[in-house]
């Protein structure tokens, strides 16, 4: 920032507009970098105005572009942002398109790929995801390329395709990895680990768990907890609950700010190992101060439905009946626009567990059934072989023994 203002009082002293532009381009963009988000708004809105001012469609396009990151980073600010960021979007797109501005174009579909996911549309998310990589791939861009790849394989794990987006991711991590990437490599690995523990193939699941933990000593200081994190859901998984709840304290210890999302879901999982400790009151403690401060984010919608079937448990153990019904359907609500059976049969195992608790053994039954059906369909969506693989995992297994209506 200081060496932008020294570049202002040149641009200024020598009225050279479009530089004037650039710099608060750049200024906006550092703050939206930094989270700062008045000053990110100031600027960007300084940039859009400079450039019609200068009357230059690239200026004005790339300005167009400059709000529309603003609008889909800062878009809990606004229940509009995510309109207005497509609204910039549309203005550029077919400027970039077809005068050939690579580059731009990439940013622009990165942009609304963004966008679709955290609004719960991976159908969507992934055509445009799809399409990037086709741009990347034809720029021979390969940090674009890798970038495009995490994505599809992150929505094609929404949608429960898990053995196509462990593929992708891999994919995605081999190139980062590649280009000396180890933070981006990182986080694909993990992703492909998280594709290998949610189809109960824990063997692999530690053995990415091995690699992550080795390209974490060479990345910056925010994958250490990512990987702090995916060991964790590997304990719970495995229902090693004692081992989660010191790996759990010491993440929670070692998170000086108390705001970080692996914090945030290292409590929730440090209260489901509570209550199966013998310790439930504390769980329930534990979990209720968690959720009374702040609620899951919808950016990301798989590990959102984590958190409220992990509180759903949790709550339901300490015979909290109607309190876990209500954030199984939440859980519920979340699903509807993914297509992700995987969580789902769950979610309404914990429902109907719920009814059985409050005497309705009809509703029990039928939500069972359901859930049930939403069970056995993964077999054909998986294959026979993931599937048995699944299905004896003791995840799964906790599950199908729970509820009465099976």
């Amino acid at each position: 920032l200081r060496y932008l203002d020294e570049a202002e009082d040149v641009a200024r002293r020598n009225s050279f507009s479009r530089l004037l532009f650039d710099i608060e381009s750049e200024r906006g963009t550092v703050y939206i970098f930094k989270a700062d988000i008045e000053n990110a708004r100031r600027h960007c809105n300084e940039a859009l105005k400079l450039a019609e001012e200068s009357k230059i469609t690239l200026d004005i396009m790339r300005a167009h572009l400059l709000m529309a990151n603003f609008f889909s980073q800062f878009h809990l600010i606004d229940e509009l942002s995510w309109a207005k960021s497509a609204e910039h979007l549309s203005k550029a797109e077919n400027f970039f398109e077809n005068g050939r501005y690579q580059q731009d174009l990439m940013i622009l579909l990165s942009i609304r790929r963004r966008d679709l996911t955290a609004q719960g549309k991976p159908n969507e998310a992934l055509k445009i995801a799809r399409r990037l990589e086709k741009e990347a791939t034809r720029a021979e861009d390969n940090l674009t390329l890798a970038r495009a790849k995490k994505d599809i394989g992150t929505n094609l794990a929404l949608l429960d395709q898990l053995p196509e987006a462990m593929k992708v991711l891999y994919e995605s991590y081999s190139v980062y990895n590649s280009l000396n990437k180890p933070l981006e490599a990182g986080y694909s690995l993990l992703a492909y680990g998280d594709a290998a523990l949610q189809m109960g193939d824990f063997e692999k699941a530690r053995s990415t768990l091995e690699i992550a933990k080795g390209i974490a000593q060479e990345a910056t200081k925010w994958l250490p907890p990512r990987v702090d994190l995916f060991e964790a859901r590997i304990l719970t998984a495995e229902q090693e609950f004692e081992d989660m709840i010191v790996l759990a304290r010491r993440m929670i210890a070692e998170d000086k700010s108390t705001q970080m999302p692996s914090t945030f879901e290292a409590r929730a999982m440090l209260a489901l190992a509570l209550t199966h400790t013998g310790r439930k009151s504390e769980g329930l403690r534990e979990i209720q101060s968690l959720f009374s401060n702040k609620l899951p984010g919808r950016d990301d919608p798989e590990a959102a439905v984590a958190l409220y079937l992990l509180y759903s448990e949790v709550l339901l153990e300490n015979g909290k009946t109607e309190k876990a019904e209500k954030q199984a359907v939440l859980a519920l609500d979340i699903l509807k626009t993914l297509n992700k059976p995987s969580m789902e049969w769950k979610a309404y195992v914990l429902q109907s567990r719920a009814q059985d608790q409050l005497g309705n053994a009809g509703e029990s039954k039928r939500l069972a059934a359901k859930a049930d059906m939403l069970f056995s369909g993964l077999s054909e969506k998986w294959g026979k072989k993931t599937f048995e693989n699944y299905s004896s995992s003791q995840t799964t297994q906790h599950f199908r023994n729970a509820p009465r209506g099976w």
